[in-house]
């Protein structure tokens, strides 16, 4: 091989000089560098889409639940109001102020506002986020699938009979209201329904019973037998409900919405931070709200026609502000106005 085919051989294997690999080296920086900024981009495009799922979700949750009760607060069935229920309870039962205590005599409707700082306010051992609202709210709820059937009562102290649906129980012990247009009588049902009402698949008949004497423990004894007046198949069963919603503190040391139903408190939905109530108040007795106002300065709730309600959420996980530069949870308000149903019908 002579001299100048090996010095061809030597410049065709030659690399790339140092400026083409500079230049190859940033043309692939800016590539990557815009490749990165589009999946930064779409990470956080990401992000701020579970946040809004999760507010969204759990202020539908939270709105959903109070709602509800709102909207049945001050319903007794036909009765004409609280005051028209013959009560059976026995007040000197061990368990009446755990199960039936407030139930009886107290307002449809109670509320707390901008719970203080100090000193801290807890429910049932959980410590109430300051400045925010709680509610109570009481009434009855209708029992589905439940009818009462021949042969009615022809005399006060008589058995009340049932026909039930279905996967319907009433179990010994409940306690119970039945009213008509006349009035309502609440009691304990002292009768022991063995039959596995659960996996039933056709109408079944139960009786109610509504009997004095000892029941059984972590039940509420009749200290009255007799009703009121007899009941027929106009007549509706319903269970009494009395529920307390809070913002408290979870285990995980966040906040959470609270639900107390039948003296247990239950944590109804995660990262609730904020829960603020108004009163819709009637105070000409013209059948509509005049004004709204805080529970503090209510004259009478027994007069409260509607109630706004306010939650607060926010999401899990922080999101990029990136026209603020902070890096947060993503916060939203979820507002309402619901009529009370029995008082505006």
């Amino acid at each position: 091989m002579t001299f100048k085919q090996i010095a061809t051989s030597h410049a065709r294997q030659a690399g790339f000089s140092l400026i083409e690999i500079m230049i190859a080296l940033g043309l692939s920086a800016t590539l990557l560098f815009g490749v990165l900024q589009i999946f930064d981009a779409n990470k956080q495009s990401g992000n701020l889409q579970q946040a809004y799922a999760e507010v969204q979700e759990s202020g539908r949750i939270a709105t959903e639940f109070i709602a509800r009760d709102i909207r049945m607060a001050d319903y007794w069935g036909c009765a004409p109001d609280s005051d028209s229920i013959y009560d059976h309870l026995d007040a000197s039962d061990p368990d009446y102020a755990a199960m039936a205590g407030d139930l009886v005599g107290k307002d449809a409707i109670e509320g707390e506002d901008d719970i203080p700082a100090a000193p801290v306010k807890q429910i049932n051992s959980i410590t109430v986020k300051p400045a925010t609202d709680t509610i109570t709210l009481r009434g009855s709820l209708p029992m589905s699938g439940v009818k009462i059937v021949d042969p009615y009562m022809v005399e006060v102290s008589a058995t009340i009979h049932l026909s039930i649906a279905p996967g319907v129980s009433v179990p010994k012990g409940a306690i119970l209201m039945v009213s008509d247009c006349t009035g309502a009588d609440r009691f304990s049902n002292t009768a022991n329904n063995a039959l596995n009402l659960a996996t039933a698949t056709t109408l079944k008949k139960v009786n109610l019973g509504h009997n004095t004497g000892s029941i059984g423990a972590g039940m509420v004894d009749n200290a009255i037998k007799k009703m009121s007046h007899t009941y027929t198949a106009g007549a509706q069963i319903s269970t009494p409900f009395e529920r307390t919603y809070f913002v408290g503190q979870n285990p995980s040391a966040s906040w959470s919405l609270y639900r107390v139903d039948k003296g247990v408190a239950s944590e109804i939905v995660r990262n609730v931070d904020d829960l603020q109530f108004s009163y819709g108040e009637d105070t000409n007795n013209d059948g509509s709200v005049d004004v709204y106002r805080d529970a503090d300065v209510v004259a009478d709730m027994d007069n409260v026609l509607a109630i706004k309600l306010s939650v607060a959420t926010v999401s899990e996980g922080n999101i990029t502000n990136a026209s603020a530069g902070t890096f947060a949870p993503l916060e939203r308000t979820y507002s309402l106005t619901i009529n009370i149903r029995n008082r505006t019908l």
